[in-house]
C-alpha cells in the first residue's frame, strides 16, 4: 500500500506492505476527531497523510502496522477501500468504532 502524502516536507509518499497491517479501525470523522486535520497529529499516536479535503469526508482508517504510531488515511472511496483492503488481506481484524479518534 502507497499512503501519499506522508512525509513532510515534500510530501513524500509511505510504503507500507500489506503484510505489516496488523488492525484496521474505520472512524467517524468529527470537527475535533480528524475532520480538519489536514496533516500530522496532535499526539503521536496517529500520523494524517496530508488530505486539502479530509474537511469534506466523514469516514477515516487507522492503520495499526506495529508501532507506537498508526498511519491514518482518508480514502475518497472508504467502503471501496475497506472491500479491496479485506479481500487483500483477509486475515486482518477489521474495527469500526462509532465513536471519533480524539487525538487524530
Amino acid at each position: 500500500m502507497t499512503i501519499r502524502g506522508y512525509y513532510f516536507p515534500w510530501f513524500g509518499a509511505r510504503k507500507l506492505p500489506l503484510s505489516a497491517i496488523r488492525i484496521v479501525t474505520r472512524v467517524p470523522l468529527s470537527t475535533w476527531g480528524g475532520r480538519w486535520r489536514l496533516w500530522g497529529s496532535t499526539t503521536l499516536e496517529y500520523w494524517a497523510n496530508i488530505d486539502m479535503r479530509r474537511h469534506r469526508k466523514n469516514t477515516g482508517f487507522a492503520l495499526d502496522i506495529g508501532y507506537s504510531m498508526k498511519p491514518f488515511i482518508t480514502p475518497d472511496d472508504p467502503d471501496g477501500f475497506e472491500r479491496v483492503l479485506r479481500s487483500a488481506v483477509p486475515s486482518v481484524p477489521f474495527i469500526v468504532k462509532p465513536d471519533p479518534l480524539s487525538a487524530v
